[in-house]
């Protein structure tokens, strides 16, 4: 079956009948949506196939079968996210919500009964797994709406299988959100929760605040407020820019001593001392306080400078990864972009002029890149919380930002997957393109290794073998960013 051919067929089988059934109306409210979402999940799902009313929690994801009848994606362009050389002319199949086989077509048997799509000139890749996402947008100001409704469909739709949140103003939105998308009730990526903004009053950056922030200013504070968020299912924490080394090195102590992670976007603590302290990850790649700051205040630029590479080499020894956050501000957007902004920021954007950002951010581009060859663990998060960056689209974006800079396709797909699924220890299952491993996949039409910008072209998403259909997710989030 061709590709074309499959969410044309699909809808023909799913209304059937019962047109009322799958009415796409904005909802009025949450729960609301999530039952006309879930309804509309139906129409997601492949010719024929008698699936369960709801997706499988994370918990039973590795357990249990999405679809039992066997998918095989032929003719294929896999880019694994293991770094490897693309391969051609390839055939996956899917069964029970996995991948079961990949091969050159010629020799990889169709498994009787299985359903077909011809992928000629298409290229597949493994699920984004993106390490610096939120599910709120905020414009200006110390305060956020939060995006329960739009930015999960639209991570869902460009790729992004897998989250990891880096701070929040609504921690119980993120909690409740998450358990949402785990029990199938709404479309959306695995998230895996990080604490609110943990900050203090550092003289410097004291004006580096939100209304959401979580204030400590002792150890005991840092202590009792880990303790507090841990409890309430939260595995990662983010500290934020005003923190104390004191109770930062608090927190790092006691986030280890419960056997989980920390990241922070520092300010008052130096990158040099936050990796003395034990630091997991820093965020916004080589935005250190005071470490690239010399004593006229000036950046230190330029990798081959000795304090840079000392910087460096410091981090790759102590194991900290860096979550890299190209900056992505008022790009020209797409007349899709502005579909699904609320009235409210679309006019705004509308009358502001486009720029292309990207070269304002090649010094510390080129710091990361020089970290990654280093042997240093690169990371990739959107930041996708406002100012024109929106969840999906920035992160498809970050992609072009890579590849352009100077990292090949399968670099920066797997700092975009692998790396990430490492880091958050969930490589064995997902992350990458490979026999046994879950079917978090997405496709597009073209060769973005030819022309980059293909890498826009999604047509399909796989998430636990479970096929999406990204024009249905976009279509229902047109007029939310920015307000749901």
């Amino acid at each position: 079956m061709k590709v074309e051919a499959v969410f044309i067929a699909l809808h023909n089988n799913n209304l059937q009948g019962d047109n009322k059934k799958f009415n796409c109306e904005k909802p009025k409210n949450f729960l609301q949506h999530s039952d006309k979402m879930y309804k509309m999940k139906q129409l997601f799902f492949f010719i024929g196939l008698l699936l369960p009313v709801f997706s499988f929690s994370q918990t039973e994801k590795a357990n249990k079968p999405a679809v039992d009848t066997p998918v095989v994606l032929k003719n294929v362009r896999i880019v694994d996210g293991t770094g490897a050389l693309i391969q051609q002319g390839q055939t996956l199949i899917i069964r029970n919500g996995k991948i079961a086989a990949i091969g050159i077509s010629s020799r990889v048997p169709v498994p009787p009964g299985a359903k077909v799509i011809d992928l000629s000139g298409h290229t597949v890749f493994p699920g984004l797994v993106m390490m610096h996402e939120h599910f709120e947008y905020r414009e200006g100001g110390d305060f956020s709406h939060a995006q329960p409704i739009s930015y999960p469909r639209l991570f869902l739709a460009f790729g992004v299988t897998t989250v990891r949140t880096a701070g929040t103003d609504h921690p119980y939105v993120n909690i409740n959100l998450k358990k949402a998308i785990d029990e199938g009730r709404v479309p959306g990526p695995e998230i895996h929760l990080t604490s609110p903004y943990i900050n203090g009053d550092g003289e410097r950056f004291h004006r580096n605040t939100f209304l959401g922030d979580v204030k400590v200013r002792t150890p005991e504070d840092a202590i009792r407020v880990v303790r507090y968020w841990a409890a309430e299912g939260m595995t990662s924490f983010k500290a934020y820019s005003g923190i104390s080394k004191a109770a930062l090195a608090a927190m790092i102590q006691e986030v280890h001593r419960l056997k989980l992670t920390i990241t922070a976007h520092l300010g008052t603590v130096s990158c040099s001392e936050a990796a003395d302290l034990g630091i997991d990850n820093i965020e916004h790649g080589f935005l250190c306080g005071t470490d690239l700051i010399d004593s006229t205040g000036k950046q230190i630029e330029g990798e081959d400078n000795p304090i840079v590479q000392a910087l460096i080499k410091k981090l790759v020894n102590k194991k900290v990864a860096l979550t890299y956050t190209p900056n992505q501000r008022l790009n020209p957007f797409s007349d899709l972009e502005f579909e699904v902004m609320h009235p409210h920021i679309r006019e705004k954007y509308k009358k502001m002029k486009p720029e292309d950002t990207y070269l304002k951010d090649i010094p510390r581009f080129t710091r990361a890149q020089a970290f990654s060859q280093a042997g240093g663990v690169l990371l990739l998060g959107s930041d996708a919380a406002g100012q024109g960056r929106i969840a999906g689209f920035t992160n498809i974006r970050m992609i072009k930002t890579l590849v352009k800079g100077g990292f090949t396709l399968e670099e920066t797909i797997k700092i975009a997957s692998l790396n990430g699924a490492t880091f958050l220890k969930i490589q064995n299952r997902t992350g990458s393109i490979a026999v046994g491993k879950e079917a978090d996949l997405f496709i597009v039409k073209g060769d973005p290794s030819k022309k980059i910008e293909d890498i826009e072209n999604v047509e399909m998403v796989f998430s636990n073998g479970i096929l999406y259909d990204p024009k249905v997710l976009i279509s229902a989030a047109k007029g939310l960013v920015g307000w749901q």
